[in-house]
C-alpha cells in the first residue's frame, strides 16, 4: 500500500507511535521498511493505536500482514476506522 493513498495525518500518527514504541529507531520509517515488533511491543503499540484512533484491534488481527510495515499498519488502521 502506498502511504500517499492514506491521510497524511494517519501516516504521521503511526510513525510517531512507532518511534515511541521502538527503541533505537533512527530516522523516519519508510512505508515498506520491514518492522520486527517483539510480541510485548506489538501489544503495547496496538493498545496505543486503539487509544489514539478510537478503534479496537482484535487479537486475531495481530498478524504480520497488518503490522509488518508502516504501510501495512496505516492500511489496517484506515480499514478499521472505516468500519471494515
Amino acid at each position: 500500500m502506498n502511504p500517499e493513498a492514506n491521510p497524511p495525518a494517519l501516516v504521521s500518527l503511526v510513525r510517531e507511535l512507532l518511534a515511541e514504541h521502538l527503541a533505537g529507531l533512527e530516522g523516519p520509517v519508510r512505508g515498506d521498511t520491514p518492522l520486527e515488533l517483539p510480541s510485548l511491543t506489538l501489544i503495547s503499540f496496538a493498545e496505543a493505536l486503539e487509544q489514539e484512533l478510537d478503534l479496537i484491534v482484535a487479537a486475531r488481527d495481530l498478524v504480520p500482514e497488518n503490522f509488518a510495515t508502516l504501510d501495512a499498519i496505516v492500511a489496517y488502521a484506515a480499514r478499521r476506522k472505516a468500519g471494515a
